[in-house]
């Protein structure tokens, strides 16, 4: 986990881990919060990307990431109550969906360019009307 940017006041992080697990997101945010020194913080769980507001006089950049990263490496290895997948089983679910898209795309691709070479001139010869 790398931060992405640092202001003072404020850092943003970056991860894979939580992508597609909004209540793993949820609980590293409600850690976050806890911190003493942390004002706010919010976890993506779409892009991954974490925000934390904090008081530069209380609590620095480099805790802040050791906290975050100890809890993601504890969501990486398995379960926390109330979370969705560990990591290791979503990785092979991405990967299935992965590939059946990959696969539905060859199939489309295969199947639709010579009815979208007939209806594309249709349709737009009656739009024209």
């Amino acid at each position: 986990m790398a931060p992405l940017s640092t202001l003072p006041d404020r850092v943003r992080f970056q991860t894979t881990i939580l992508i597609g697990q909004p209540k793993g997101s949820r609980y590293l945010e409600e850690h976050l919060k806890g911190l003493p020194g942390v004002t706010e913080a919010s976890v993506n769980y779409r892009t991954g990307r974490i925000l934390v507001v904090f008081d530069e006089y209380r609590i620095d950049v480099h805790t802040i990431k050791d906290h975050a990263s100890e809890i993601l490496e504890r969501f990486e290895a398995g379960f926390f109550e109330g979370t969705d997948a560990p990591f290791s089983e979503r990785k092979k679910n991405v990967f299935a969906g992965s590939v059946k898209q990959a696969l539905f795309e060859a199939v489309a691709h295969a199947i639709l360019p010579m009815p979208l070479n007939i209806l594309v001139p249709v349709a737009m010869h009656t739009m024209k009307r």
